[in-house]
């Protein structure tokens, strides 16, 4: 008769207080976070506490607060002919959470998933994390999902891509506006096309607005607003509109010194006018302030100003002179005849990027770089420039965002 082993007692392992995991999920990395969350419902409901979530993002934490970084329209390829990323990190450049989170999840992610869709959309506007993307000319759909669909709203973090037919009167003549949740507007997000004519049969300015909500599968029908004492002008092109209050709508005027602006809800066209300018369209810009007011960056030769707008006008909150940092990176830079050219401006990052240039030539241009400012900081570094969008990221709102277990 053969003997029976003996079977070992195998003691359960004694659990690690709450405590303990919380500060070695502190001390870790992003994944690591998000994989712990991932555990059970306890650890998870620990870990996406607004106490917890506010720790990890503060300065020096794990996860950056939020992250600037450019969306390639058309990745560059090295001398070997390797692609590549499709996402590169523009700000908190120096910051090993922001580095790491963009280098090792964020682009290889993207390149892995959503390669195929950058191929056959541009991006147009970003928002909240959100970009609205447009299908390139002559592009077969090559999916049924994709028939009768000229536009895409996607979102790189989740891959998550809602496909949808374009404006009525043809998708390429529209002003696009991308609304999310956080604007308040009742679902995933809403999309605005705006069709402005500043110069009508009428001699005034009139918008034509269509909409479409991400619960619905056809465009609203189209609303049309006109004021006869607007001035003459252009918008500005290349800049996206800056939203104020999740629904007025602002357009730098190029050649007048005025802001068009629209209220979405109350389909109220209007204007505001500037604070005094040198009127160059490359030499000002638009954005927004911590605290959600309208901010104006103008330039003259080396001088940034910052201006707010507050009830009676603007302040000018700031001046900032750049000249010592540019010298500094780059050495052979000579003063002559030398100014800013805006191009981006980080509404939520308060990141502006902007190119040097010598008379009529761009210095930076034929570097394929761009001078970044952090307006907090006054910290300046170069950054490779292609054909991009700018993308903006809100990493405590992410991580507050994500699901509980129920």
């Amino acid at each position: 008769m053969v003997p029976q082993k003996r079977r070992r007692k195998i003691l359960p392992s004694p659990a690690l207080p709450v405590d303990l995991l919380l500060e070695i999920v502190a001390r870790s990395d992003l994944v690591t976070l998000i994989r712990c969350a991932a555990v059970c419902k306890p650890l998870r409901r620990d870990i996406l506490s607004v106490s917890f979530v506010r720790r990890v993002t503060q300065h020096g934490g794990i996860v950056p607060p939020s992250v600037v970084a450019y969306l390639h329209t058309r990745p560059m390829r090295n001398r070997n002919r390797v692609m590549g990323p499709l996402v590169s990190l523009v700000h908190p450049a120096a910051t090993p959470a922001a580095s790491c989170f963009v280098d090792n999840s964020l682009a290889p992610y993207v390149l892995r998933r959503s390669l195929d869709l950058l191929r056959r959309f541009d991006p147009l506007a970003s928002r909240g994390g959100l970009v609205l993307l447009r299908r390139r000319p002559n592009i077969n759909r090559t999916r049924e999902s994709e028939f009768d669909t000229d536009l895409c709203v996607f979102n790189p973090m989740t891959g998550d891509r809602t496909y949808l037919p374009g404006p009525r009167g043809g998708y390429w003549c529209h002003r696009y506006i991308l609304l999310t949740a956080e604007d308040g507007v009742g679902c995933s997000f809403l999309l605005v096309a705006a069709d402005v004519e500043l110069y009508n049969r009428n001699g005034g300015c009139s918008i034509k607005v269509q909409t479409f909500r991400s619960s619905s599968t056809h465009w609203d029908r189209a609303t049309s607003n006109g004021h006869r004492r607007l001035p003459s002008g252009n918008l500005e092109h290349g800049r996206e509109g800056v939203v104020l209050g999740g629904n007025i709508v602002h357009w730098l005027l190029s050649d007048v010194n005025k802001i068009l602006t629209y209220d979405i809800r109350k389909e109220w066209l209007g204007s505001v006018k500037l604070p005094p300018t040198n009127g160059v369209k490359s030499q000002r810009i638009l954005g927004t302030s911590t605290d959600g007011r309208l901010r104006l960056l103008t330039a003259e030769i080396f001088m940034i100003s910052a201006w707010l707008q507050v009830a009676d006008g603007w302040v000018k909150e700031a001046v900032i002179d750049v000249e010592q940092n540019l010298r500094s990176l780059l050495p052979s830079m000579s003063p002559d005849c030398m100014w800013i050219a805006f191009e981006r401006f980080g509404e939520r990052s308060r990141v502006v990027l902007f190119r040097v240039c010598h008379g009529d030539d761009m210095l930076l241009r034929p570097k394929g770089r761009l001078a970044v400012l952090d307006l907090d900081t006054r910290e300046m570094h170069l950054q490779e420039s292609h054909p991009s969008l700018l993308l903006e990221i809100d990493m405590s709102q992410h991580l507050q965002g994500m699901k509980m277990f129920s």
